[in-house]
């Protein structure tokens, strides 16, 4: 089982709690899978958040997580999730990852840097 951070999310979409619960028990203990990780170090944000961020020896993934209904028309993306109310974006879901990705490789690149002197 892969270490999960926090333990038990809260205030999330049905379908993030599905997948970081299946993310901790299908990963080995080697992952480690953080659950709405507030992104100061944002590019084009002031404050970020990534859904759910995978850490392991073999790299990292941030990954933004859609559930229900998700669409996209002229240029605006509508989502929905059964348990709240829809809401749109301009920002597609690759967008907002790729910015959460760069800020995640930041923090990490600058932790690294820190732990070295």
């Amino acid at each position: 089982m892969a270490i999960l951070i926090p333990e038990q999310p809260k205030d999330c979409t049905y379908s993030e709690r599905i997948l970081y619960e299946r993310l901790g028990r299908e990963l080995d203990s080697e992952w480690i899978v953080l659950h709405s990780l507030g992104l100061h170090g944002h590019e084009t944000k002031i404050w970020g958040e990534a859904d759910v961020v995978v850490l392991s020896t073999k790299g990292f993934f941030a990954l933004e997580v859609k559930g229900g209904r998700v669409s996209c028309k002229d240029g605006v993306w509508q989502f929905g999730d059964p348990s709240r109310k829809s809401y749109s974006k301009k920002e597609d879901p690759w967008t907002q990852s790729k910015g959460t990705m760069f800020a995640v490789r930041k923090l990490l690149t600058e932790t690294d840097s820190k732990s070295r002197i």
